[in-house]
């Protein structure tokens, strides 16, 4: 796991802004001479035969629903493993060109990869199916399938087996059944039972040991999502868990053999974890002799029963060549009452107290005594635009095995998507109006998400707030700050909140101290960035708007129809002042005001009110070549 800056660095998170011979030719050539002659033979004895009606050379009409597109690929699969070359090559062709050409990769990369898992599979067809897997985006498999009674260790066992076929198709099958919640704990067993042998060879040994702690990390979320999972399990006694206990002062694979087994009593939970801890405590006091490597292992057994927690660190960075990226940066585990002096820190991380509202923090550098939301992302204190922390409460070794399995396998994008949800619920459910530290941390988190919950914010507040002639400075202030936000990273998921707060009046009206209407210049910039099939309907139903947004007292300014009108045309190729469209110019201070608001759409007003119908009658002729089009 990558190292975490400490919680304590005092420090401001940085922004990161060939000519061979005849003779080799030759018999280069004569292996490609024989396949040739070989698939000439195989057309000449198949003459007069027709391939399968979903196996004829040209386009591939793809399913585009699972029922049908299971069986499709399902025969195309099988054709792979026909007696003809000809058969092979075209069933192959077809499947490349499904993966290029599918609407549905996700759909046809779940479903191969079922197909490939099943150990009966050919190498040949293996090998096929893994170069066309790498064409499709990587998918999480559910599995659904029925595993019968000693299934499991049946698996395990052909990691062995002497056919090469038989081993790979048994590794792929468990590979996938390891992340299976309904089959991680009777996998679990048939691995334990098969690590305890002595002897494994060391490809094998390794293999097994990542089987295991995936299966590990499976039942634990499955317990955390259904404890009664546990209930149907034989109960382990005291003495059963001294045993293991005594086993943790021999060998090396003793220690391992036993260490297995008491982690799994621990995820297990409730009187187990005392029992564990007790079992080691006992050991580690009565016998002395103890190797410093066994107790490094039994001390780190009796850690891994203490409450804990974690404080993750998310930076924004900019880069002139990748744009904006959001990067999870590090990690700091922390036992709950227990100071840690991280190097270089000038005082210790100290949490002594954690739930799953709050954790209290005694001391640190970065975060200040005082109490701190869990669960969700907090500002970096020092600089809340390029930073945030994520406390993460972990008070059971169940939590904290499912919660390492978790960041392990999960993209940071869906691990910050969550954050992000979590975190726009809370400020939600507060109702209370932003801070300025909680708008700067917006623009670390998920773009769309936040920007749909800031259009909401706008929303709910039209709804009960004061007049903006009324609010205080302050509040305007902050309105202008979510404005830039959403200006700089914001998307058009906000675009229907600010449309009703508009609509309710909440922004400031158009004056010479306000010459710029900034909901409905923030929404047209979010529009006109975004693409022509996400937002045309928006920009032709404002169309007929005639409210300005522009406040100008010597010349006639374009309103916001003539805005979304040009916009709209200028989309599709038309020049607007085919439609009694011109554009105009503004003084410097409003054009200083919308470069500052990285305003970049041109300005333009109707010089006939005749011009507007007429946009809307070619709108709507424009809607229907599309969808004859579709």
């Amino acid at each position: 796991m990558e190292a975490s800056p400490d919680l304590s660095l005092n420090s401001r998170p940085p922004i990161l802004m060939r000519n061979a011979s005849f003779t080799t030719r030759r018999f280069l050539l004569l292996p490609l001479f024989l396949m040739m002659l070989g698939g000439m033979q195989s057309h000449i004895l198949c003459l007069g035969q027709t391939p399968p009606d979903d196996l004829q050379s040209g386009s591939v009409k793809i399913p585009s629903q699972e029922a049908e597109l299971k069986p499709y690929l399902q025969r195309l699969v099988d054709q792979l493993d026909h007696e003809e070359s000809y058969l092979r090559e075209e069933a192959s062709r077809q499947l490349d060109q499904i993966a290029k050409e599918t609407n549905r990769p996700e759909m046809v990369a779940r479903l191969l990869q079922a197909m490939i898992s099943r150990p009966e599979v050919s190498f040949e067809v293996r090998f096929r199916l893994r170069r066309i897997l790498k064409e499709l985006p990587e998918v999480a498999i559910e599995v659904t399938e029925e595993i019968e009674e000693g299934e499991m260790a049946r698996l395990v066992q052909l990691l062995e087996a002497d056919n090469y076929s038989t081993r790979v198709g048994a590794k792929a099958r468990l590979d996938r059944l390891a992340y299976a919640e309904a089959y991680a704990h009777e996998l679990l067993v048939a691995l334990k039972s098969k690590l305890a042998q002595r002897g494994l060879p060391p490809d094998s040994l390794n293999h097994l040991q990542k089987l295991y702690e995936t299966a590990k990390g499976t039942w634990a979320l499955a317990l955390l999502k259904d404890p009664s999972l546990e209930e149907a399990l034989l109960e382990v006694t005291e003495e059963q868990i001294a045993g293991w206990a005594r086993r943790m002062g021999g060998d090396l694979h003793q220690r391992e053999v036993a260490q297995r087994e008491l982690i799994d009593l621990l995820i297990r939970g409730g009187d187990y974890i005392q029992q564990v801890r007790d079992g080691i405590e006992k050991e580690l006091a009565e016998n002395e002799e103890l190797s410093p490597e066994a107790r490094l292992q039994m001390n780190d057994l009796i850690q891994q029963t203490q409450p804990a927690m974690v404080a993750e660190y998310w930076a924004i960075e900019e880069s002139s060549t990748t744009g904006t990226s959001r990067k999870h940066r590090g990690i700091q585990h922390l036992l709950i009452d227990v100071p840690q002096l991280g190097p270089g820190a000038l005082r210790p991380s100290h949490f002594d107290y954690c739930d799953d509202e709050r954790a209290h923090c005694v001391s640190g550098n970065s975060l200040s005594p005082g109490d701190y939301p869990v669960h969700r992302a907090i500002p970096h204190p020092k600089d809340p635009t390029s930073a945030i922390f994520h406390l993460v409460n972990l008070p059971t070794p169940r939590r904290r095995i499912a919660y390492d399995f978790y960041i392990e396998r999960t993209p940071e994008p869906e691990r910050l998507a969550e954050i992000t949800e979590k975190t726009c619920l809370a400020l939600a459910e507060s109702g209370d109006a932003l801070t300025s530290n909680e708008i700067s941390m917006l623009s670390i988190l998920e773009p769309n998400r936040t920007s749909e919950f800031v259009g909401k914010y706008f929303e709910q507040r039209s709804l009960s707030a004061a007049p903006a002639e009324d609010r205080p400075e302050f509040s305007l202030r902050l309105d202008f700050e979510i404005c830039e936000y959403l200006i700089e990273y914001g998307t058009t998921a906000a675009v229907p909140g600010l449309l009703k707060a508009i609509e309710n009046d909440y922004f400031l009206e158009l004056s010479a101290r306000m010459p710029i209407h900034v909901g409905w210049m923030v929404t047209f910039v979010l529009i006109d960035r975004d693409s022509p099939e996400a937002t045309d309907a928006w920009l032709a139903g404002l169309i007929s708007n005639q409210d300005k947004w522009l406040w100008h007292d010597f010349a006639e300014m374009g309103d916001i129809g003539s805005i979304a009108a040009a916009l709209l045309l200028e989309r599709h190729q038309r020049l607007p002042t085919e439609f009694q469209l011109e554009r105009f110019q503004v003084d410097d201070a409003i054009s200083n005001s919308l470069d500052d608001f990285n305003v970049r759409f041109p300005l333009y007003r109707f010089t006939d009110p005749k011009g507007r119908q007429k946009v809307v009658r070619w709108w709507q002729q424009q809607k229907q070549l599309n969808q004859g089009r579709s």
